[in-house]
């Protein structure tokens, strides 16, 4: 494992994906304000591209592989997942209990630990279990049935989404039960799918054609001409009790498609502008910047947990025009995110702690 090969479109990716994602809870701040007539949730709504992408990323690095031991393999995920999880987690609810005074009598232990299996973001590391243990069991259809096997799934899941969403517009209460496919592992699937078909087109087309589906979405993300049952499906199923923010709905997959072609299409570039914007990437600055936030990913994850709560602490809800609210949230999240990282690189160079720290 010490000599895997890294790919600079994964990296790319994860530091995207977090950065959408902390700025996506720091615009919450600003959730009564608007600019330019647009609403600061719809900003927060933009990032949720972010967790899509990580798993899209999880099915590209981890499917079609040979994984001798099941056990072992589950083993060293969660002891990769967990750990930095308790961590963080206990440093977040120490934060939130100070900032709201909780006492420590039976009440506030009560508070504590139903924070802790149930606090508003942890609903992502009990979905990325979940996806650790299904995927010994894809890994072995995909290594059967190869592309066309992910290209099947993938196709099943575009249409799952299509037909559910359509269920919910016209409030259609009887529908083909199609749940098995719109789930996480859709999108583990469908990166896997991504990552490994071969293109027709060449890599400046797909950069063209990845940013231009990308604009649009975003677009339509912050105006929302169309209704929001239509822009976003969330997987929820109150009956037993999961909740859940990933984003099923055609547009949230079409997103996190384009992101993906885009940023892979730009690190196949040999020629042309692609390659131009490869070179910028290929910065040794820029390189080591983003390879030390993408293996910092998953505790900046957890890390911006509490450094939001603080956030929300003192600076929700301000009376600020559009303007005085972007700026402060463009402040807020660059300091999330630095705070982020450097927390995170802080403990994982402390021998004892680093497997608490969410780096690899």
């Amino acid at each position: 494992m010490g000599n895997k090969i890294r790919y600079m479109y994964i990296d790319i990716l994860k530091t995207v994906a977090i950065f959408a994602i902390i700025i996506s809870h720091v615009c919450i701040i600003g959730r009564q304000a608007a600019i330019l007539n647009i609403p600061f949730t719809h900003f927060q709504h933009i990032g949720k591209v972010g967790v899509p992408l990580f798993l899209m990323i999880s099915g590209a690095l981890l499917l079609n592989r040979n994984y001798p031991s099941i056990k072992e393999f589950i083993y060293k995920k969660m002891l990769r997942i967990i750990p930095p999880y308790i961590f963080w987690m206990l440093i977040a609810l120490m934060v939130i209990g100070f900032l709201n005074h909780v006492p420590f009598n039976y009440d506030g232990l009560i508070f504590y630990i139903n924070n802790f299996f149930n606090l508003g973001v942890n609903w992502y590391f009990w979905m990325v279990i979940g996806v650790f243990l299904a995927i010994p069991i894809i890994n072995e259809f995909i290594k059967n049935k190869k592309i066309e096997g992910a290209k099947y799934f993938s196709l099943i899941f575009i249409i799952s989404s299509i037909i559910y969403q359509i269920c919910i517009l016209f409030n259609w209460t009887s529908f083909l039960d199609l749940s098995f496919f719109i789930t996480p592992i859709g999108y583990v699937i469908l990166g896997y799918y991504l990552a490994n078909r071969e293109y027709k087109l060449s890599s400046n087309a797909l950069i063209i054609i990845g940013l231009i589906v990308f604009l649009s979405i975003f677009i339509i993300r912050l105006y929302q001409p169309i209704p929001y049952k239509i822009l976003y499906l969330f997987m929820v199923n109150n009956t037993i009790h999961l909740d859940s923010f990933l984003d099923i709905s055609l547009i949230g997959i079409l997103e996190s498609t384009s992101i993906f072609i885009l940023i892979k299409a730009i690190d196949d570039s040999k020629k042309g502008f692609g390659k131009k914007i490869k070179g910028f990437f290929e910065i040794n600055v820029v390189k080591k910047i983003i390879l030390s936030i993408s293996k910092s990913s998953y505790g900046m994850y957890l890390t911006h947990i509490y450094l939001v709560m603080i956030v929300f602490h003192y600076f929700d809800l301000l009376p600020l025009s559009g303007t005085k609210m972007a700026l402060l949230i463009a402040i807020l999240s660059i300091i999330t995110i630095i705070l982020a990282h450097i927390s995170v690189l802080i403990v994982s160079k402390i021998p004892k702690l680093k497997i608490l720290s969410g780096y690899s």
